[in-house]
């Protein structure tokens, strides 16, 4: 593991000066060595610090020094990699621990790290790590300019204009229609600065493109809005773009066969955490807001269905009909995140959309409202167990859909029977036919909130043979219909639930 000259000096709290540094193909350190002695086998990969008076041993061999002291010859009559010196008269012996504790933080933030990435742990908590050393913001985007990861604070971001206006906008300005950054994002292997000529040109950005087999898959950018870019901070984040090559090769979090959905759509569709600030950055590209209300619906074809489509193909069909962008193809399914609230409950929508389904023979399963976006998952999940009891050629609620999915579940994991309200089985044995009557009624009042006019509108029967049914069930089991609260309701809906499919 080799380590910048810069990013070590930077690090030593002690005045230095570099006199002459060779080139970045000489950059790179292992160790630091006091005071070697010049019969040893020296190395242009580590760092030696030495007293002034024994420079002149080591003019002509291409290795990297510190003296206390000037340099006694001109740079060019010397093949040392670098020089730097620290004031005279300094300790070196102390100067030396100095640089040795600077070259272990180093150490340890390689290996931990790199362990990070061997155990596959998630891409933000690998950018935690990776960007340790940076003294400024830095933001991670995909090709697709999707922003990934941001470490830049709340404060931060609102005393600084260009990462405000990033945040606020859904993209950075300018950038893309650049030609001079086109032509360094393409061409260029490590970091650059760049600079727009737009009313952020007083900040310097670090680009880094990022690659993944051997193609660009987005950049780091890195703005000196905290401290000014330095020769240490530049080779840090070279380092964090090695770290995050690695990174991005080996994350399960992409799957680079999947080309059209968004990276925090795919996180936060898996139940995985998204940072609130990139969450709502991507949003602002679809022009909505992180707390702007949505349902989510899933569309799967019928495995009987006559002539199997490629819902891929379905996409722009079901973009055009919901009309918007968020329409995502996910694990063999349709996915749309639907935030025009018109469309949840209403008649003539759901009309046009079952036409749909019925055409390519698909079924559809719809969750309630969320109010936030980081809830997608559960949203998900939620038209999951609405798909799975939907039939072909029309989409089913959760919400009419929660109670026979319930029941299936405890019914196949051989719970159902422990959840029967006492007694509420005994109508079902002696005259299943009334019996089932009397169940029905009672899962209609419960479900109409305890109201018998409701009740009776719901069944198109009189009040009275409502009020008289709920009676009749009284004399199986001690319902006290005046004091039911809000748990004894749920057993009872779902014993009804269970009880009316058992039987």
């Amino acid at each position: 593991m080799l380590f910048s000259l810069f990013s070590i000096l930077e690090k030593v709290d002690m005045p230095w000066e570099n006199l002459f540094y060779g080139g970045e193909d000489s950059a790179d350190l292992e160790c630091a060595r006091l005071y070697p002695v010049s019969g040893d086998t020296l190395s242009r990969n580590i760092l030696y610090i030495i007293d002034s008076s024994k420079v002149g041993e080591f003019l002509h061999f291409p290795v990297h020094l510190i003296s206390n002291g000037p340099l006694p010859v001109q740079p060019g009559n010397t093949t040392l990699l670098s020089f730097t010196a620290v004031p005279e008269g300094t300790d070196l012996y102390r100067f030396f621990c100095l640089v040795q504790d600077v070259f272990f933080s180093y150490c340890h933030w390689y290996s931990e790290v790199q362990a990070a990435i061997l155990a596959r742990a998630p891409l933000a908590e690998v950018m935690d790590r990776s960007v340790r050393f940076l003294k400024n913001p830095i933001a991670l985007f995909d090709n697709e300019r999707n922003l990934l990861y941001c470490s830049a604070s709340g404060t931060l971001i609102e005393e600084n204009s260009l990462w405000r206006y990033v945040l606020e906008h859904g993209y950075s300005p300018g950038l893309t229609d650049t030609q001079a950054f086109l032509k360094s994002y393409l061409h260029e292997k490590r970091p650059f600065i760049f600079r727009s000529n737009d009313e952020f040109r007083h900040l310097n950005r670090l680009i880094a493109p990022i690659y993944y087999q051997d193609s660009v898959f987005g950049c780091i950018g890195c703005t000196d809005s905290t401290a000014p870019f330095t020769r240490g901070e530049y080779a840090d984040l070279c380092m964090v773009q090695d770290f995050v090559n690695e990174a991005i090769r080996n994350s399960p979090e992409f799957d680079f066969n999947v080309v059209h959905l968004p990276w925090f759509v795919s996180q936060l569709l898996k139940g995985k955490s998204v940072n609130r600030s990139v969450i709502s950055y991507n949003l602002k590209k679809y022009q909505l807001n992180i707390q702007q209300k949505y349902f989510l619906l899933t569309f799967q074809q019928d495995a009987k269905a006559a002539s199997p489509q490629d819902l891929e193909d379905l996409l722009y069909n079901f973009s055009y009909l919901f009309r918007t962008k968020l329409v995502f193809y996910y694990n063999g399914q349709i996915v749309v995140i639907d935030h025009d609230l018109s469309h949840f409950d209403c008649m003539p929508f759901k009309e046009r959309l079952n036409e749909l389904l019925r055409k390519y023979s698909l079924r559809g399963g719809s969750s309630m409202l969320f109010p936030d976006f980081s809830l997608l998952h559960q949203a998900f999940m939620q038209s999951q167990i609405a798909l799975s009891g939907a039939v072909p050629g029309l989409a089913a609620a959760f919400r009419e859909s929660i109670l026979p999915y319930v029941a299936e579940v405890l019914e196949r994991d051989n719970e159902a029977d422990g959840i029967i309200y006492p007694g509420l089985d005994q109508p079902l044995q002696q005259a299943p036919e009334y019996g089932r009557e009397l169940l029905e009624c009672l899962k209609a009042y419960l479900m109409s909130g305890c109201n018998v006019t409701a009740t009776a509108r719901t069944l198109f029967l009189h009040r009275n043979t409502i009020m008289y049914r709920l009676e009749q069930l009284q004399k199986y089991c001690a319902i006290d219909f005046e004091a039911l609260n809000v748990s004894d309701r749920i057993f009872l809906v779902i014993s009804c639930e269970l009880l009316l499919n058992k039987n």
